[in-house]
């Protein structure tokens, strides 16, 4: 599936910025589910479904 292509990048530099925030032991969580939130608004609303399904 073409459309899942973006979200799984988002959500692998979403990975890669939690691991180095974790180092200080304090994790970015508000920068988290600021990125969480915008994935599920895209795909609510079908911006990144509408090529792939």
């Amino acid at each position: 599936m073409a459309g899942e292509a973006p979200i799984v990048s988002s959500t692998t530099s979403l990975g890669a910025r939690l691991s180095s925030h974790s180092t200080d032991g304090s994790p970015d969580w508000q920068d988290m589910n600021i990125a969480l939130e915008r994935l599920w608004f895209t795909k609510v609303h079908g911006k990144r479904t509408k090529s792939g399904l």
